[in-house]
């Protein structure tokens, strides 16, 4: 008579081998960005300006009056990316489409940096791999930059 307890207690011991369970899937979501970050954070007072061109036809140009002026980007896809310490950082695109990009960055119409490059997205499942159908992108890109200090010693 003690088997009878036991009996009643065996399914609820293998309930976990039946593949009834609960998903265990997250609802986090994710924005796919590529970010051009500048190789040196901007730090100097002066009217920057991006042009950025993506592939052979979309272009986007960002300005901005460095440090506490106005910023703006004439496509919604991109933002200019500030530091938390007032320092100018780059600029961000929402696409991960971007197979190739070219980067012009200037102070106060004086071109500093840019180049071409081609972004290496990294992908990753919020959720999990099972739970996403396709992968979060995201991809830094390096821009090259020159202030004007070093400008100044290479001249002398």
């Amino acid at each position: 008579m003690r088997l009878h307890p036991i009996i009643w207690s065996l399914p609820l011991a293998l309930a976990p081998l039946t593949g009834c369970r609960t998903s265990s899937c997250g609802q986090t979501g994710c924005l796919g960005t590529v970010e051009l970050l500048l190789s040196q954070p901007m730090e100097h007072p002066g009217d920057y300006v991006f042009d950025v061109q993506v592939g052979a036809g979309d272009t986007v140009r960002c300005t901005v009056s460095h440090p506490a002026g106005p910023t703006s980007c004439d496509q919604r896809w991109a933002d200019v990316l500030t530091g938390s310490e007032g320092t100018l950082d780059g600029v961000i695109l929402y696409r991960t489409d971007i197979r190739s990009v070219s980067v012009s960055v200037a102070r106060d119409s004086q071109v500093i940096g840019g180049g071409t490059y081609a972004p290496e997205y990294e992908k990753w499942f919020p959720n999990g791999p099972i739970c996403d159908d396709k992968p979060c992108r995201h991809a830094l890109v390096e821009v090259g930059v020159v202030t004007t200090a070093k400008r100044d010693r290479s001249a002398q």
